[in-house]
């Protein structure tokens, strides 16, 4: 079989891969185009090579796209073609000055991220103010021309104004950040992770600012786009979490405890599929949630089987314990709601001993 029997029915095989295999096929193709230039067949090798850039390009995979221009200009001084070398090498410099670029606002967004988390809780003023003055040039600077260096470009403002309790530029910065990924429908299939992440950070501000029949539609959208996703079992469990907090903050939001509470038998039976993928924390929030959603419907019962759920877990180390006496005092208010006072008395003295 020739090597070059793949890159002859390029249209059959390419149709047998998914695209977020593009790595996989480049790298593959710089194997045959060095073989090719061992073995002299330099023409094969340059219709190979001009192939692959123009796929590298599209996709943007910056990396294998270097080592293909090395390659080119090589192919270029064997062929004698001395007039293209100034050119490819121009190219190469673009390329690389939007890697650069997107690296640039990568660390840009994680350098915001830690902000956040020194923050916690707090509201640290004069960090809140030393993170705007270092970002503020980011509202004047245009989209960048790389997916992600514009995904990261977005967020990086939304964050900003999210400090500066922008709502409203806090939503649109979101929604351009989401916008790439729509654009770019690959790069969905390449950094679920990353639309999963961004799609999550509009879907909440739309909820903040109000804008709940955009939310649920928004949702929807991420719904169906799951569903046509190769997924880790991690990220379909992130996804269910996404799905299931959300749906259910726009239904609290409406005062819609009836579907709420319907909503919740089809999140506990979805929790059964993913916990083995879910972080101890992230189950006690949803647990937490689906407590007040039978709550707020009355459903009493059914709210402190889930606050149960999360006492189960309070002998763990790293649980929180102004967690756990949160669910006491909820369990307190629970039995008054539901006039269960035969034990309201013992109950009580237990949670003060805790607290204390």
């Amino acid at each position: 079989m020739s090597i070059l029997s793949d890159y002859k029915n390029e249209g059959k095989v390419w149709a047998n891969f998914r695209k977020n295999f593009t790595d996989s096929i480049l790298y593959d193709r710089l194997i045959q185009i060095e073989i090719l230039y061992e073995k002299g067949l330099f023409d094969m090798g340059y219709e190979l090579i001009n192939k692959s850039i123009k796929m590298a390009e599209k996709y943007q995979k910056y990396l294998i796209h270097a080592t293909l221009m090395l390659w080119k200009v090589n192919y270029d001084i064997k062929l004698n073609r001395f007039d293209l070398v100034s050119d490819d090498i121009l190219i190469s410099q673009q390329q690389t000055d939007q890697f650069k670029e997107y690296i640039g606002y990568m660390s840009g967004s994680f350098n915001l991220l830690s902000v956040y988390r020194k923050l916690g809780s707090s509201y640290d003023n004069h960090l809140i103010k030393k993170a705007i003055e270092k970002f503020k040039d980011f509202e004047k600077k245009t989209e960048p021309s790389s997916v992600l260096g514009a995904y990261y470009f977005y967020s990086i403002r939304a964050f900003v104004a999210d400090l500066k309790k922008d709502k409203l530029a806090t939503l649109k910065n979101f929604e351009s950040s989401l916008n790439v990924f729509k654009k770019n429908f690959f790069f969905i299939e390449e950094r679920p992770n990353l639309f999963f992440i961004s799609s999550n950070n509009y879907i909440v501000s739309l909820i903040e600012n109000e804008e709940l029949k955009k939310a649920e539609t928004e949702l929807n959208y991420l719904k169906s786009t799951v569903g046509s996703l190769n997924l880790t079992g991690q990220l379909k469990a992130r996804t269910f979490l996404i799905i299931s907090d959300n749906r259910l903050q726009i239904l609290k939001k409406q005062n819609n405890w009836d579907d709420a509470n319907v909503i919740t038998k089809e999140i506990e039976k979805g929790l059964a599929l993913h916990e083995k993928y879910i972080d101890q924390m992230r189950i006690i929030d949803l647990y937490f949630s689906l407590s007040m959603v039978h709550f707020n419907a009355k459903y009493f019962r059914l709210s402190n089987k889930f606050l149960n759920k999360i006492m189960k877990e309070k002998s763990e180390p790293t649980m929180d314990r102004l967690i756990i006496a949160f669910v006491m005092i909820t369990k307190l208010v629970l039995m008054v709601e539901s006039k269960e006072l035969y034990q309201f008395k013992n109950k009580i003295i237990t949670t003060k001993r805790y607290i204390d």
